[in-house]
């Protein structure tokens, strides 16, 4: 009696054959997505052309073999597979484009490519039919055929890619310039004007204008900074004397600290104590509006409770401390009213400084271009000299970022002053080019090879991917994968 019929002959009830029924649907269909009997998951259809589970699983195979990776975990591998699968979709996509555009491979280029290929080569160097069969079956393709229609496929590929690359052009101009641009170096003098040069005042009756015409602006910035700006936590203000101690000046500096807590309670003064054993302290100790996130979580618990004002010796990692409450804070919230004078007179000085710093600097730049600074004007504005800067990419040290001056660097033809004042980092800066360095003529041919390559490779490259994109643009993409895995 064979397997299924002696578990018939024990199930033989109504109940019982369905349940087997069901099982039997399971184990077939789940051979069927395996790819056994003959039918295979398609991933997605590209004009009606199916990508199938086996096409996904071939290439994946020789990415990873590509990769020399074999142990990827299950992201990497989904990750894999997607990115796999969209290249497939558009190598099926530019296909087509190409059969649509009449670009074919003959059946002599496949005969002649198939004869030189060292691997289908015998000692002698002749063509082996076997070692040709080992090949073919080797790398899962099944038959000859088979084969053949991938290398057709790769074939054509290929003599597209090259019609669409062949549409790039390069002069030998452009090569030119962007070689010259990129050996040129310049000297610089640069002279920075910082904000604090000017000032500037604001009245109340422009503080009044500025809410009235531009409320809904300065409400706008009083809620974006509402969390962090004008929410205040609860808050402290203490003086502290910190001894530092390591493990060998532990024990001396405990008794230090008894000692100054002792002069304390005689009645000197905590200010002359922290000038005597913190003479470089800001502030003179003070740390104003500290919140508890700012200090020591013992140190937050005493400061922040009521009386807390007379010293009291705490001990740290790192240090010995005797501190003492000067004010204490509670957490509020800083009203729109109250705010927006703030907000308003800010963006009043930020304006008016702007203007007033940008005709200083032209002040300051005639008298520069003229030679008339005063000696004092000369110490005040000191000039700042900078060798074999790059207009292409500039690095001025000391300059920081001024991504406008940078790009007017990169047009400048003739040494000279620059017509503006470009902004940087606290203020505005004033230049003048006093040497231009060009390459010599054996110096820029060489060059010019070199950046008409790169060029052509970057305009190829993005002529390609151009081309791609529009052929899966063009196609009729079905992903059913997503249908079922949903």
């Amino acid at each position: 009696m064979g397997l299924f019929d002696n578990i018939r002959s024990k199930t033989d009830t109504t109940t019982a054959r369905v349940l087997f029924a069901a099982v039997v649907v399971v184990f077939v269909f789940s051979f069927i997505n395996m790819g056994f009997g003959g039918r295979t998951v398609t991933y997605a259809k590209v004009n009606g052309k199916r990508i199938t589970d086996l096409d996904l699983q071939k290439r994946m195979r020789i990415v990873q073999r590509q990769m020399q990776s074999s142990s990827l975990n299950e992201d990497e591998q989904e990750e894999l597979k997607n990115t796999v699968l969209d290249r497939l979709i558009i190598e099926s996509a530019v296909l087509d484009k190409a059969n649509n555009l009449g670009i074919q491979v003959s059946d002599t280029e496949i005969n002649l490519i198939v004869l030189q290929n060292p691997g289908f080569q015998d000692a002698a160097g002749d063509f082996s039919e076997e070692l040709f069969e080992q090949a073919v079956k080797q790398e899962g393709y099944g038959s000859k055929a088979k084969f053949e229609d991938k290398l057709r496929q790769d074939l054509t590929y290929d003599k597209l890619r090259s019609a669409i690359l062949g549409t790039v052009i390069v002069t030998e101009a452009e090569g030119r310039e962007i070689a010259e641009k990129s050996m040129i170096t310049m000297d610089l003098e640069w002279i920075r004007l910082s904000s604090s040069a000017v000032t500037v005042d604001v009245s109340p009756e422009e503080v009044a204008n500025e809410i009235t015409e531009n409320k809904a602006s300065i409400e706008e910035a009083y809620n974006r900074d509402l969390p962090f700006k004008y929410q205040k936590p609860e808050r402290v203000d203490i003086q502290q004397i910190l001894l530092p101690f390591t493990e060998e000046t532990k024990e001396s500096t405990q008794t230090q600290v008894t000692e100054l807590m002792a002069r304390l309670e005689k009645g000197e003064t905590f200010e002359a104590l922290v000038l005597e054993a913190n003479p470089a302290a800001l502030n003179s100790g003070k740390i104003l509006e500290a919140t508890r996130e700012q200090l020591d979580v013992a140190v937050a618990e005493y400061v922040f409770s009521e009386g807390a004002t007379a010293p009291k010796m705490f001990e740290t990692n790192n240090a010995m401390l005797i501190v003492k409450q000067s004010t204490l804070y509670n957490a509020e919230t800083v009203s729109f009213e109250d705010a927006s004078q703030d907000i308003a007179r800010s963006r009043l000085q930020e304006s008016k400084a702007s203007e007033a710093l940008k005709i200083k600097a032209d002040e300051i730049k005639a008298k520069w271009s003229n030679g008339t600074f005063t000696e004092e004007e000369q110490l005040m504005y000191a000039t700042q000299v900078a060798t074999e800067i790059s207009p292409l990419d500039p690095k001025i040290p000391g300059l920081g970022n001024s991504p406008e001056l940078f790009s007017a660097l990169s047009t400048v033809n003739e040494e000279g002053f620059l017509t503006e004042a470009y902004p940087t980092l606290g203020g505005l800066v004033l230049v003048k080019v006093t040497k231009i360095t060009k390459p010599t003529a054996e110096q820029l041919e060489q060059r010019s090879k070199m950046e008409s390559t790169r060029l052509r490779r970057q305009r190829e490259a993005a002529a390609w991917q151009a081309f791609e994109m529009a052929s899966r643009d063009d196609a009729t993409v079905e992903e059913t994968w997503k249908q079922w895995q949903q």
